[in-house]
């Protein structure tokens, strides 16, 4: 009731979705405080689904990550957990995305912490600069309300490692959000819930309005089939009816003699007397019996899932999917999961070089010690076990997440902060893998150019396009990337939004397609002819081609080099040959091609060395031109891959 008492008002709107998490909350009451994080709306309804069908299933099942609107990056994953457990605890601690511009020597900000707001960074760095204790930084600029939201330039002498330390210590770029999970029991009493505690009310208050909305639709229904039941009465004794009406003296007379006469209630008798003359024709009643067989229909459909568990339950898990499908959007907060002591302080922003052995190794250098060597040189050793080889190179930031493919088609993570520099580690001391998965791909999870599907290219010349939110990388161990057919492994992972992708094959044919046209599908399935392959022939790399491609470097086994001015290249359509992007000797391959938009270095890996080289040191040549010497190899090896430091 309300304050007068003389009107009702719904304690609880009725919902479908659990937009307590989804929206996050934080408040202080009469001796108790509440501090809810965001979650993501996509991942809680999968939660809540997986709840409903199995009461019984543990944490681990239907934990979901937090995931805030202004993303930021989680590091204590593991605290969280434990938080969220007990409905109480560790907060979450949350990293803006920092990323390290060396050509102006700034820190660039692109995500803060939620709750946070730049102007009060950017008073933390007024103070700072004008300070005694100040760091290193020279001036930052303000670019609140555009991407990035701020820029902090330092000086000549400063170290970035120790001036980015010092700013998540004594700045907002890094900040704590609390986890209290206190709320009302029923509406009414105040409890501190956990996880598990907290989805299964809102299930519970979800069989309630979801009831209760069946029956109202229910009691609706009926009430107009009651209604025309009335009609059809007195349409079908309409001579009577007319006559009656005309023989009484008023309205409520008339009424009481329908009812009398015919048997009708009161609000039978009313809606004959609010009936048209136009509703006499054969038609109408016609259309009336039809509505009637409609209703009927629906309310047999209502009634057996008001009586029926399974399809109750059902109904509620469609309403969530639907919820999700129109309003669920791909996860912003990345997770990294940092022991106690390794988020105690931040993790130095370094460019590593990831080198992906055959024997599910990788191989981490730091890109700063790979030095600059003319064209023909030996590259960098890397020490390898008899019989492996690097089948695969990256250039990644060490903030960022790594994203790693077995060739059977699934996915697994692990952050490249993990990774020890200059040593060698087996895969499954990083991620919990089966003993028969291979490795085949690796690829930073970190979305490039507002790129918002991931795609997949197979060695058969097939090619899957997914949503990124398809791919949940906060669950640990392996998720199923895609379907293959016998006999296929991935060769090529790449993110995209409607760039265009070049593919190359062994034999050296070459493709460049729009992706704007594959419509993504799901997760699981399997994929579309991506290029038209020869007899023995399968594609060996994939990458994405920005539009302001300047030259396609492309590489052979034997390490024969070039780059070739990108006019020479056209878009064909999928499922084509292609063009052949270089000339090869008898027995030699293709490995790899870059798209070169900057010029800038490049690196160069073989099976167990890895070359940097200078753009300017490649000369140009035609499409169909051979080549020049890159690299120095030994005999049996060959190159692998090329990237861009």
């Amino acid at each position: 009731m309300n304050y007068a008492d003389n009107e009702q008002y719904p304690a609880v709107l009725p919902t479908k979705g659990f937009y307590n998490l989804v929206n996050g909350t934080s408040g202080i009451g009469i001796g108790m405080a509440s501090s809810v994080p965001q979650y993501n709306l996509k991942e809680l309804n999968n939660a809540l689904i997986h709840l409903i069908d199995n009461p019984d299933c543990s944490f681990e099942e239907i934990y979901c990550a937090p995931d805030f609107a202004t993303g930021a990056i989680l590091y204590n994953e593991d605290e969280v957990k434990q938080s969220m457990k007990n409905g109480t605890g560790f907060a979450c601690k949350l990293r803006s995305v920092v990323e390290f511009d060396n050509k102006e020597r700034c820190f660039v900000i692109t995500e803060i912490p939620y709750s946070v707001y730049t102007d009060t960074i950017c008073g933390q760095l007024e103070e700072i600069v004008n300070g005694d204790d100040n760091p290193g930084i020279e001036r930052f600029n303000d670019l609140t309300g555009a991407t990035p939201l701020i820029k902090i330039y330092l000086g000549k002498k400063a170290n970035p490692d120790k001036v980015l330390q010092y700013l998540f210590k004594n700045t907002s770029l890094q900040y704590h959000y609390g986890i209290n999970f206190t709320m009302l029991d029923n509406g009414r009493f105040p409890k501190v819930f956990t996880w598990k505690e907290m989805l299964q009310a809102h299930i519970n208050h979800e069989r309630v309005v979801y009831r209760r909305a069946f029956e109202f639709d229910l009691n609706k229904i009926k009430k107009r089939i009651h209604i025309i039941d009335g009609l059809l009465i007195c349409m079908a004794n309409i001579e009577e009816v007319v006559q009656t009406i005309r023989n009484s003296t008023s309205t409520s007379t008339a009424a009481t003699a329908l009812q009398t006469k015919f048997l009708l209630d009161a609000e039978q008798a009313k809606a004959v007397l609010d009936m048209k003359l136009s509703r006499l024709a054969h038609l109408e009643v016609k259309k009336l019996e039809n509505e009637r067989e409609e209703l009927q229909g629906k309310a047999e459909a209502i009634e057996k899932i008001l009586n029926d568990k399974e399809l109750f339950k059902e109904e509620i898990k469609k309403g969530w999917r639907e919820v999700a499908a129109k309003f669920g959007d791909s996860r912003r907060t990345k997770v990294l999961n940092l022991t106690k002591e390794d988020s105690e302080e931040p993790t130095e922003i370094r460019q590593l070089q990831i080198s992906l052995t055959n024997q599910n190794s990788v191989f981490v250098t730091e890109s700063s010690t790979l030095y600059t060597q003319r064209r023909g040189g030996v590259g960098n050793k890397l020490k390898m076990n008899d019989g492996e080889f690097i089948i695969n190179s990256i250039s990644v930031a060490s903030n960022e997440v790594i994203l790693l493919f077995t060739k059977s088609g699934n996915v697994v993570h692990c952050a490249a902060s993990s990774l020890p520099l200059n040593d060698k580690i087996h895969v499954q001391t990083l991620v919990n893998i089966p003993n028969e998965e291979e490795i085949c791909a690796i690829t930073s999870a970190k979305k490039k150019n507002n790129s918002s599907n991931i795609i997949f290219f197979t060695k058969n010349g097939m090619m899957k396009k997914s949503e990124l939110e398809e791919y949940n990388m906060t669950r640990k161990g392996m998720v199923k990337a895609l379907t293959l057919d016998e006999g296929d492994e991935i060769v090529s992972v790449v993110f995209t939004g409607t760039d265009r992708v070049g593919i190359l094959t062994e034999m050296g044919n070459f493709i460049i397609i729009e992706t704007e046209d594959v419509r993504p599908i799901g997760r699981v399935a399997r994929g579309v002819k991506a290029i038209k392959l020869n007899d023995g022939d399968y594609v060996v790399s994939a990458r994405v081609i920005p539009d302001d491609t300047k030259y396609i470097a492309s590489i052979s086994g034997a390490g024969l080099f070039k780059k070739t001015a990108f006019g020479e290249f056209t878009t064909q359509g999928r499922g084509t040959k292609g063009s052949k992007i270089q000339k090869l000797n008898s027995g030699d391959y293709m490995s790899d091609f870059y798209p070169i938009v900057n010029e800038s270095e490049i690196l160069i890996a073989s099976t167990n060395s890895c070359i940097k080289l200078t753009i300017q040191d490649i000369p140009d040549f035609s499409k169909g031109a051979l080549g020049n010497k890159s690299i120095k190899l030994a005999p049996n090896q060959s190159v692998v891959k090329i990237s861009f430091s």
